[in-house]
């Protein structure tokens, strides 16, 4: 009950692990980005507080511009109603100035505030008077403007100190300064020809020289001003779609134009100035107000450009923090996803690890046991059974070797799925290892009436370097599916060799046989774990559905593929092809071709393979009666080769003919391995018994060699050498101790053979056995 527990608790302090890992870095970076965004938003409202400081600024200029126009003809008329109209303005500019200096403390920027005291002392000491006895207009002018020049300079050092960055597009600080440019510089032509009006209106209505001159100067320059002011706005209502800006624009425009007009024709023309002080005051207001009411709408604008921009930044924080959320719960889910699976691939690989230890110990607690199984049938063979139980002893070897080829197929299945199997480099001999693969299935190949054929590169190196375990195990069991499938057929294992400059050489191997053959629906799933071609297929032949699938992973791990080619009735070609580095040079041989022969193909699965192969094209086929005639007739034909039994009569007769022919013509018989040589079977007729050739094996059986001199039939160890062997059997299970001594026993009872049985720790017993 405490395993689980701990296990839990395990996964509880991995996951809050994982958690904390993966929450504490976005937590920071989601801290540093609300930070980063919180000092931009406090940037924007200090942007904010500039522009309303820089409005407050801007609001003085019109008292000052009053006091400034009425300073001259109040100090030279002492008009009670213009001296009181110009203690009002003072009144008016010294609580809009003192509210300017107040925002300006409150700022507290070092250039700004040296500016402000400047303004706050020129303020403070102003003097109208000039102290010249001469009336003069420019000189009360000039007194007033100094403070106006001043409030001038201190906005420009609030732009400038001033951050009004907004990123693209139009800035707030290109706005305003055209406050400080061209509108006031038109207001203060405005403002002196206000001054001088106001001033010729009290003094009989004649300008002096020099005032007549400045008079105009600044009709002309504010006729400049005009043309000027028209390209920035425009230039302005394009970049920000300001129509409504360009539209006011136009109205004050028109004012200015009308006051122009008025200046020329009542001031500058006329031979004698006749406009009352009120009149030139109020229309020289109008045209001051109109700039004004125009420099509030680009105040307000620059505000505008900050509100929008400050919106757009608050959106897109929240925005990127809700990316940020979304972020960190995929991460999240990513890594618990991850977790989840790893844990299961850890979990699934234990597993696996566990079942392959089981898989292991108890394959080998069942075939220990299976083998005595097998082993002992095989031993009833040779007790003279009666037919039946023949029979029944077949069933008993047939499922022991089923089952046996069951487990090792799961026991190879659970290594590969494990992902432990791994191929081994080693130097190996490839044909002699095909030749083994093939005659392993001499005895099954004769039970079905199968010709096994093996046909090589003559350019193949015999000694290479790879794994000959699994590449042995890949070709039995391609092998073994084509016998089983094939009934009265023919199985040839090809291999063919390719050598390309600086790559490894390549090995295609091929199985072809001529039997029931697969449609694409069975082949789509041939090569799937635990499935055969179809359930009839199964039923048949039986076996387990592992065999290819385990193949084809072993190919794989070879660098290959397997490939299918086959029809319903017409067979099936398995191929694949792989590298693997030959460990000698191979020796070049010339490709010889079979000698002229006879063929009479009773069994009927040799005369077609061979005349589609120029190899043999000296072979002749006798396929009836009536050609036995003409045995005589192919020039340098000394073998005649029957393969398959045939009929009686049909042997003697060809017998006979070939006695009358007096050609020295030598006839061989080729059967399956459990044939028998019947009784009636002519002497001059040799019986070889053989379902498994090489390609050479059968030139040199066409070529009238001796079946003893063909390298691949074994030979008969003499009784003498059998004798002299002494056997030790390390075996611990007493069924497979008996089945071994047994096994290995001559069968001739007149040999004596020495067979001792290890006992525990490797001690051999005294006792003997022998027949």
């Amino acid at each position: 009950m405490e395993k689980p527990s701990h296990n839990g608790m395990r996964t509880g302090v991995a996951m809050a692990l994982l958690f904390a890992i993966i929450t504490v870095p976005f937590v920071i970076a989601s801290f540093l980005i609300i930070q980063h965004r919180l000092d931009l938003l406090a940037g924007y409202k200090t942007m904010q507080g500039d522009l309303r400081l820089f409005e407050s600024g801007l609001v003085a200029f019109s008292p000052l511009d009053d006091m400034r126009d009425l300073a001259p003809v109040m100090i030279h008329t002492q008009h009670p109603e213009i001296v009181s109209r110009f203690g009002l303005s003072e009144a008016r500019a010294d609580s809009r100035l003192q509210a300017f200096l107040e925002r300006v403390r409150e700022r507290d920027i070092p250039g700004l505030n040296d500016q402000a005291g400047l303004l706050s002392e020129t303020w403070s000491g102003l003097t109208v008077k000039t102290g010249i006895p001469l009336e003069d207009v420019a000189g009360p002018y000039d007194n007033v403007n100094r403070i106006a020049q001043r409030l001038a300079n201190a906005l420009s050092s609030v732009l400038i100190a001033s951050d009004m960055s907004v990123g693209e597009g139009l800035e707030p600080n290109e706005v305003l300064s055209l406050t400080l440019g061209s509108f006031r510089q038109a207001q203060n032509d405005i403002g002196l020809i206000r001054a001088l009006a106001l001033y010729v209106s009290q003094r009989g209505g004649y300008l002096g020289d020099n005032d007549a001159r400045r008079l105009e100067n600044a009709w002309q320059r504010l006729q400049q001003q005009l043309s000027i002011i028209d390209s920035e706005i425009k230039a302005l209502s394009a970049r920000t779609g300001a129509i409504e800006l360009q539209q006011q624009w136009r109205l004050v425009k028109n004012e200015l134009q009308r006051f122009l007009l008025w200046s020329e024709q009542e001031l500058i023309l006329a031979p004698r100035i006749q406009v009352s002080w009120e009149q030139a005051y109020d229309r020289s207001r109008n045209a001051m107000q109109s700039l004004e009411g125009l420099s509030e709408s680009l105040v307000e604008l620059s505000v505008q450009l900050v509100d929008h921009t400050r919106q757009e930044k608050l959106r897109g924080t929240i925005f990127l923090m809700l990316a940020v959320l979304l972020l960190y719960a995929l991460v999240l889910g990513l890594a618990l996803l991850v977790y989840r699976s790893n844990s299961r691939a850890i979990s699934a690989r234990a597993e696996s690890l566990a079942k392959g230890q089981f898989l292991a110990r108890m394959s080998h607690e069942i075939r220990t046991p299976l083998n005595g199984v097998i082993g002992l049938a095989e031993l009833l063979r040779e007790t003279d059974p009666s037919p039946r139980q023949q029979e029944y002893i077949s069933l008993i070897d047939s499922a022991g070797r089923t089952l046996t080829a069951l487990i090792n197929d799961v026991l190879d299945f659970a290594k590969i799925e494990a992902g432990k199997l791994q191929l081994v480099e080693e130097v190996f001999d490839l044909p002699l290892l095909m030749a083994e693969c093939a005659q392993m299935f001499n005895l099954p190949a004769s039970d079905n009436g199968t010709l096994v054929l093996l046909d090589m590169d003559s350019n193949t190196p015999s000694r290479l370097v790879g794994d000959p375990t699994r590449l042995r195990q890949v070709l039995i069991n391609l092998l073994g599916n084509a016998v089983k499938f094939t009934r009265n057929g023919r199985v040839v294992l090809s291999l063919s060799y390719r050598q390309v400059s600086n790559e490894l050489p390549l090995f295609s191997f091929a199985v072809t046989d001529t039997g029931i053959g697969l449609s694409q629906e069975e082949q789509a799933r041939l090569f799937q774990h635990f499935a055969q071609a179809s359930a009839d297929t199964a039923k048949r032949f039986g076996g387990t559905g592992l065999g290819l699938s385990i193949s084809r992973e072993l190919v794989a791990l070879m660098g290959g593929d397997i490939h299918v080619e086959s029809a319903p009735g017409k067979g099936a070609r398995f191929s694949f092809s792989i590298q693997m580095s030959a460990d000698s040079e191979e020796v070049p041989t010339v490709e010889q071709e079979a000698p002229p022969a006879w063929l009479w193909d009773v069994q009927g699965n040799l005369a077609d393979w061979m005349q589609a192969d120029p190899r043999f094209k000296a072979v002749h086929r006798v396929s009836n009666s009536s050609q036995l005639a003409s045995l005589g007739s192919l020039e340098g034909a000394s073998v005649l080769l029957i393969n398959g039994m045939p009929d009686r009569e049909l042997l003697e007769e060809t017998v006979q003919l070939v006695r009358i022919s007096q050609v020295p013509l030598q006839i061989l018989l080729l059967t399956g391995m459990r044939s028998e040589a019947p009784d009636w079977l002519p002497q001059q007729v040799q019986l070889l018994r053989r379902s498994v050739l090489t390609v050479n094996e059968l030139k040199q059986l066409l070529g009238r060699q001796a079946p003893s001199s063909i390298p691949i039939i074994s030979q008969v160890e003499g009784e003498e050498a059998v004798a002299a062997l002494r056997v030790l059997v390390v075996e611990d299970n007493p069924v497979n101790q008996m089945v071994t001594k047994f096994s290995i026993l001559p069968r001739p009872r007149r040999i004596r053979l020495n067979v001792s049985v290890a006992r525990a720790w490797g001690c051999p017993s005294a006792g003997s056995w022998w027949r």
